[in-house]
């Protein structure tokens, strides 16, 4: 099986500190030293994913990725709840981590990795490709002066690749 990330290429909106730049920009850079955060209820990110592009026989699932921690706290940890959506915003799955100081270094969080769109439904490109990724604060209020710090977020697809026929190496060495 193969892997490969949707990572953000769009903000369709954002409640959240941006550290430089834009939301999707930081969240789908190779550094740690740049982020989104967020002392805050109720805040609400919402990103675009690049589209699924890889010759496939089939997704065997899809599961988000998230390296966040509590940034400015020595013993709090607060709620964070992750959405994929479908193209048109609609939540697909929901789930929430529980985010902690981890010593004011980033953990990452997986979510479930999910085999089908909806039930009996496998998944497609059709599926992935406009697919989003929403990251929020709605369940709790970060602590004191604390703030939920996200510096990565993206969604993994495992897949099965295509194998291509090579017929000219079957023919070549059989006839």
């Amino acid at each position: 099986m193969a892997t490969v990330n949707l990572t953000p290429d769009f903000t369709v909106s954002n409640d959240w500190n941006v550290s430089s730049g834009t939301a999707h920009g930081v969240l789908s850079d190779s550094t740690e030293s740049t982020n989104i955060d967020t002392n805050a209820q109720n805040k609400v990110c919402i990103l675009t994913l690049s589209n699924f592009t890889a010759a496939f026989d089939s997704i065997d699932s899809i599961r988000y990725y998230v390296s966040a921690f509590m940034y400015r706290s020595r013993t709090d940890d607060s709620d964070l709840q992750i959405k994929i959506e479908n193209v048109s915003g609609t939540a697909l799955y929901t789930e929430t981590e529980n985010i902690v100081v981890n010593g004011g270094a980033f953990a990452d969080y997986y979510g479930t990795a999910r085999a089908e769109y909806s039930t009996g439904v496998p998944w497609t490109d059709v599926h992935l490709n406009g697919m989003r990724i929403q990251l929020n604060t709605n369940l709790e209020d970060p602590p004191n002066i604390s703030f939920v710090r996200i510096t990565k977020a993206h969604i993994e697809v495992t897949y099965t690749a295509a194998v291509s026929a090579d017929n000219a190496t079957f023919f070549g060495a059989n006839f």
